[in-house]
């Protein structure tokens, strides 16, 4: 977690907690006044004040809360398209629906992707395997290995 991300989560709790604290002084000082017309200066001020902080406080709070579960659901959605994309290339279909052949599959790495035969990825998982349309799509270069 970075300076940023620490910082951010305190200043929402630091508007709450200054808020209540403009509340307690408004509050007192309007208690130590018996008139009024003395009373709503501490009120409007503080008081406002206080319940305008209390509220962005809150509201920080709630939003930050909902990015970060937007982020999460995101970063899960990504990785069911991902997982989908690879069982369709398992079974030999496209993202079309048509069938593809075994031969059109490659084995994707990091950067570039492979012939299932490529002695750089023999043991890895079959799973790995796309058509090579999505490989190019992604932007993987071909292996200088199998050149596939």
């Amino acid at each position: 977690m970075d300076n940023k991300t620490r910082y951010a989560n305190y200043v929402p709790v630091a508007a709450i907690v200054s808020g209540f604290i403009l509340i307690a002084i408004a509050w007192n000082g309007s208690a130590g006044v018996d008139y009024p017309q003395g009373q709503i200066p501490y009120m409007i001020s503080g008081g406002l004040s206080g319940i305008g902080l209390v509220f962005f406080g809150a509201a920080s709070m709630l939003m930050r809360t909902m990015k970060e579960a937007n982020a999460r659901q995101l970063e899960q959605l990504e990785s069911l398209s991902e997982a989908t994309h690879r069982l369709a290339a398992l079974v030999g279909m496209t993202s079309n629906g048509s069938h593809t052949e075994t031969q059109d599959l490659v084995m994707i790495g990091k950067a570039s992707f492979h012939l299932p035969t490529c002695r750089l990825v023999e043991k890895r998982d079959a799973s790995a395997k796309v058509p090579r349309e999505e490989a190019e799509r992604k932007g993987l270069e071909p292996c200088r290995v199998c050149n596939p």
